[in-house]
Formats: structure tokens, C-alpha cells, sequence
């Protein structure tokens, strides 16, 4: 398991200062992301989440997967960290 989580299902309203308040009760959250729509700058429904250590991590994804946050139940699974791009192959 690693420290960074996926947190998917949230609502279209959340801010990021409620999402980072919404995590900082089980530790410290070291960094967060809300995938936002280039379009309209609203939430996309998912986001991530990094904690200081696996431990809390661990915490969150056992307390806030299936956790309902205005009306929708979160859907919190383990992000390991983003591999390298590809490189694409010459034809």
C-alpha cells in the first residue's frame, strides 16, 4: 500500500479546503488534488490524496471507503505513485 489514494464519487461542490479538512482528522495530509473539468473548473467526481505515512493512509481508506459525503458514498481506493509515460513507438 502506498500513501496516495484515490477518492472517487464526490460531488460536484466540494472545494479543496473541505476535501483536505475531509482527511486531516486521520494524520497529516501531505498533498491534494480535485480533478477538475477544464470546461467549467467544477470537481470531475475524483481527487487524490497523499498522507505522511502508509499507516495513515491505511486509516483513511478504512474509514472514508463507502463514507457518505453529501449523498454520495466515497469510493477511497490506493493510488500507488503515476509510472512514466510511455514512449511512443516510431512507425
Amino acid at each position: 500500500m502506498s500513501s496516495r489514494l484515490r477518492v472517487g464519487n464526490l460531488g460536484t461542490a466540494i472545494d479543496l479546503s473541505q476535501f483536505k479538512t475531509m482527511f486531516g482528522e486521520f494524520g497529516t495530509v501531505v498533498d491534494a488534488q480535485i480533478m477538475e473539468s477544464p470546461f467549467s473548473g467544477k470537481s470531475r467526481g475524483f481527487g487524490f490524496i497523499e498522507m505522511k505515512t502508509e499507516a495513515e493512509a491505511a486509516e483513511c481508506l478504512s474509514k472514508m471507503n463507502g463514507k457518505e459525503y453529501e449523498g454520495l458514498k466515497l469510493v477511497v481506493t490506493d493510488a500507488p505513485a503515476a509510472e512514466k509515460p510511455r514512449r511512443k513507438r516510431k512507425a
